[in-house]
């Protein structure tokens, strides 16, 4: 099981939780990165033409989910300001992205308009929810609560993807079978999004990059995966232009 083989590090003191090694975290970017290229492609340029394509796509959105909780969970026992430059990233790479998100036309079955906002958008959302609670305040709390109760509907994956995340950080944080549990629950929930459960499958990428001995030769790129998501997304749409004319 997951919990039978967890680490634990210490960060200014404090325990993190249950960790995984920056390689298996590289590990796991990667391959979400490869599948929501591969999901994209299927998606814009092929109509959803190739199933086998769309199942494994479906595990790319709760890799990156996992690895921003796992982060999310090593920053807690840091400054809250250190939050701050990880909102403005998602915040401006997020805005970028729109105007290509929207241009490429309907992406699911609850888009209406402009809506929903992009998936960097919708993790802004569940950090800024975050960041708000950890403020300390009531005030701040409340404003948390609400950001999360309304902003679910103006994102993609909708309220499914802040549970994910935030069952995500308290996994990392507080490694149990209760909360294991919670964060299996919160990925099936993307059934009633996808149509599927191939999201699960998750999990056992997640159990190898958490017993991944050796390093692996893949660079950690911070900002590249900020700035390929608006860039890959402007290719396909370009791509879709040239094709359709």
């Amino acid at each position: 099981m997951v919990m039978q083989r967890k680490t634990r590090v210490r960060i200014k003191g404090q325990e993190s939780g249950w960790a995984i090694t920056d390689a298996g975290l590289r590990l796991m970017k990667w391959l979400a990165l490869v599948l929501m290229v591969a999901d994209h492609i299927n998606k814009y340029l092929f109509n959803w033409q190739y199933p086998v394509i769309f199942a494994v796509g479906r595990v790319s959105m709760p890799l990156f989910a996992l690895v921003l909780a796992h982060h999310l969970a090593r920053m807690h026992a840091l400054p809250l300001e250190r939050m701050q430059a990880l909102l403005k990233r998602l915040l401006v790479f997020g805005l970028l992205a729109c105007p290509v998100y929207i241009g490429l036309g309907r992406t699911g079955p609850y888009l209406n308009g402009v809506l929903p906002l992009n998936i960097l958008l919708s993790f802004f959302v569940a950090v800024l929810g975050m960041y708000w609670w950890r403020c300390g305040l009531a005030i701040g709390q409340l404003a948390a609560v609400g950001l999360c109760l309304a902003g679910g509907y103006f994102i993609e994956y909708g309220w499914v993807v802040l549970l994910i995340i935030y069952a995500g950080t308290i996994f990392f944080r507080e490694p149990s079978f209760a909360n294991i549990g919670l964060l299996i629950g919160a990925v099936a929930t993307l059934q009633w999004v996808n149509g599927n459960a191939w999201a699960l499958m998750v999990f056992p990428v997640l159990w190898f990059a958490a017993n991944l001995k050796r390093d692996v030769s893949l660079p950690s790129a911070k900002l590249f995966f900020y700035g390929f998501y608006p860039l890959h997304l402007l290719m396909l749409w370009g791509v879709k232009l040239w094709l359709l004319g």
